[in-house]
């Protein structure tokens, strides 16, 4: 929450409650504000959910603090067995507010363009330097290379497991477009990631959109800090949630979003962060 409260330009004084409600919120604002949105926008706004997950590294060249962007939601544990054990899934794909697919389109080919301003707007985080990147390596393991240690660090691993990629020419993060995975448990096994997600079409995994867009017209926007599989590490968290945090920042500022008054979910902690 914190990561997504930084990018406010102004925090606002807290409302009144009600009682039986147990969320906490954070109301702030992005630059100036004197427009007064549609009538129907303010009984449906559209609303952004921006927290970390867990990346597909052979769907797309992804590396841990780029930033997925769900198109669609897909609950990939949802299904029933058939045949020999085999899982049918019977999820529908759950796709974002109208406004926010115009938004994140226009965005795109704005970026096609000039290029991601997210490295520009993570200069709002210089004075926090926990969200800064870590210095610790980027490792990708083979699918099928488990990490069987206690410790949760993977200082001690087989080099020989390590996927080799060719370095890129900086360090600022990529925004991949695509279907994310959404199911009830942490993904966890790099086997059965890479399978579910050449079913899904996915190239991300995570715990709470496919629940919260039953509710909420959300769009859900990832900072990629693992890679899906049994080697998870939290360093990458706080710098991950800081790319995904100023992605949505820039897109605040796209229209028709900028024009409405757009809330952002803060997960994967259940706090709400809600932005005029």
């Amino acid at each position: 929450m914190a990561a997504a409260c930084a990018m406010l330009d102004d925090i606002h004084e807290d409302l009144p409650r009600h009682t039986n409600d147990t969320n906490t919120y954070t109301l702030g604002s992005r630059g100036e504000r004197a427009d007064t949105p549609h009538p129907n926008l303010l009984i449906d706004p559209p609303w952004l959910m921006v927290g970390i997950g867990g990346g597909v590294p052979k769907r797309v060249d992804m590396r841990v603090g780029d930033v997925v962007v769900g198109t669609r939601v897909m609950q990939y544990d949802l299904g029933k067995i058939i045949g020999d054990r085999q899982i049918q899934r019977t999820a529908v794909p759950k796709s974002p507010h109208h406004l926010l697919g115009t938004a994140v389109a226009s965005l795109q080919a704005r970026h096609e363009r000039d290029g991601s301003r997210i490295s520009h707007i993570r200069g709002k985080f210089d004075r926090h330097s926990q969200y800064g990147r870590p210095t610790m390596t980027d490792c990708l393991f083979f699918s099928e290379y488990d990490h069987t240690s206690p410790a949760p660090s993977c200082d001690e691993y087989d080099r020989s497991k390590l996927v080799s990629r060719r370095r890129r020419n900086t360090d600022n993060p990529v925004i991949h477009y695509g279907t994310i995975a959404s199911g009830n448990q942490v993904m966890r096994n790099g086997t059965q990631r890479d399978n579910i997600a050449q079913q899904l079409d996915a190239i991300c995994f995570e715990m709470e959109a496919a629940g919260l867009m039953d509710i909420l017209p959300c769009l859900p926007i990832r900072g990629i800090c693992d890679y899906s599989d049994s080697h998870k590490d939290k360093e990458w968290q706080r710098y991950a949630a800081a790319t995904a945090a100023a992605y949505a920042r820039e897109l605040l500022g796209v229209p028709p979003v900028a024009e409405v008054q757009t809330k952002v979910v803060s997960a994967p902690d259940p706090c709400k962060s809600s932005v005029s």
